[in-house]
């Protein structure tokens, strides 16, 4: 495991992409970086390809979760954790992910 845990080198998404495609890689993956090298970009562009049908097909539901976010960091509650301008999609996240028991679903931690 400590090969996969100390690897760290550069990649292009489209390499990331396949390889969490793929599953060859772990469930957990950390990016890291110096601030303004792309991490929250690459965040971002992961969920509208996943959004889009083009990658992470296994899962049923991608949720960002911004950790700068006022309402990430005070949450209590799932509900509150899933901050959406609609109450109504906010609604059905949550019972999405209570119905499912968190299966088919991805959690992007991001900040």
């Amino acid at each position: 495991i400590n090969d996969i845990v100390n690897e760290k080198h550069p990649m292009e998404f489209q390499q990331i992409a396949k390889k969490l495609a793929d599953g060859s890689w772990p469930k957990l993956i950390l990016v890291e970086g110096a601030p303004g090298v792309g991490k929250s970009t690459f965040a971002w562009k992961l969920c509208r390809k996943w959004n889009k049908g083009k990658i992470l097909s296994q899962y049923k539901l991608v949720v960002l979760l911004r950790l700068r976010d006022k309402h990430v960091r005070e949450a209590k509650t799932l509900y509150d954790l899933i901050h959406y301008d609609i109450p109504k999609k906010r609604e059905l996240i949550v019972e999405e992910l209570i119905l499912s028991n968190g299966k088919e679903t991805l959690l992007l931690f991001e900040g």
